[in-house]
């Protein structure tokens, strides 16, 4: 229901995130800059006739006007500074989605549905085994996962969609392993936890810190209390490496993605000033 109720683009900034997953599936992993925005110069060359689909619009009736574009030959630059952030990782459900639509030839407005599409259902897989795995609390792990504000972004083309199934799912796996597994774990159960671990750490580092839950599988389930501490340490340095290959490389993006403000700065006074910052967080949720 949400799928079809809510337009395409609709959704806070799906506009950037279609672009920035139509950029991925052009083969273009990373965005190039573009001298032409003081606020916002990164982005990339795609086809023209986006611009033309890249409306906000709650009335389909307007939408269907719009099927009638497809793909040309033609080339324009688009700005998308603050996707152009995102790993492609990220995107991968919604660039294979865009890519089915391209191989069919299908309308440009047809492909961002199909991008929307494969992203609700890498979500609801996600989601099944979430609540599959989960020991105990399943009702509320289904309440939060189709609590309306995460149905928005699962049927959208936000990388939110696989941030919020891939950490799900990692907790009720971690909580499955300490609960509800007496064997130790196989290859596939480390790769599984590995694999999450580097998806959710790539989606957005705030929530990396889930990863330390990891240290809460008993060492029973690895044999060995060094041989636990190996493979969670592995997969945390792992996942870590990678995040911080990604931020160098997107660095050049990161001061102006916000209009108005300076991520540097802002980093250096939270190390700075780390108990006003504390004071800071707890002030809001005090007050909000």
């Amino acid at each position: 229901l949400y799928f079809i109720l809510l337009p395409v683009f609709c959704v806070p900034d799906e506009i950037n995130h279609f672009l920035r997953a139509y950029e991925i599936s052009d083969g273009h992993l990373i965005s190039k800059e573009y001298n032409i925005s003081k606020n916002n110069k990164a982005g990339n060359k795609l086809d023209k006739n986006l611009s033309k689909i890249t409306v906000v619009s709650t009335k389909y009736s307007d939408l269907l006007k719009l099927f009638k574009y497809n793909s040309s030959n033609k080339k324009k630059v688009y700005l998308f500074g603050n996707t152009s952030l995102y790993s492609f990782v990220c995107y991968l459900p919604q660039t294979f989605g865009i890519l089915i639509g391209k191989i069919i030839r299908a309308p440009l407005l047809v492909q961002a549905y199909l991008g929307r599409l494969f992203n609700l259902i890498v979500f609801t897989i996600l989601g099944y085994f979430t609540i599959k795995f989960i020991p105990f609390k399943k009702i509320s792990a289904f309440l939060i996962l189709f609590s309306p504000i995460v149905m928005q972004e699962a049927i959208s083309l936000s990388p939110d969609a696989l941030t919020i199934a891939s950490s799900s799912l990692l907790i009720a796996y971690i909580l499955h392993l300490k609960y509800n597994c007496d064997s130790k774990l196989n290859r596939s159960q480390i790769v599984l936890l590995s694999l999450l671990s580097v998806v959710l750490s790539l989606c957005k580092i705030v929530y990396f810190p889930i990863c330390m839950l990891l240290f809460i599988i008993p060492f029973k389930r690895f044999g060995t209390k060094k041989k636990k501490n190996i493979i969670i340490i592995s997969i945390i340095i792992i996942s870590m490496i990678l995040n911080l290959i990604w931020l160098s490389i997107s660095s050049s993006f990161l001061p102006d993605s916000t209009s108005g403000a300076n991520s540097s700065l802002q980093l250096s006074y939270i190390l700075h000033n780390l108990h006003q910052y504390i004071y800071i967080i707890f002030n809001n949720i005090i007050l909000k």
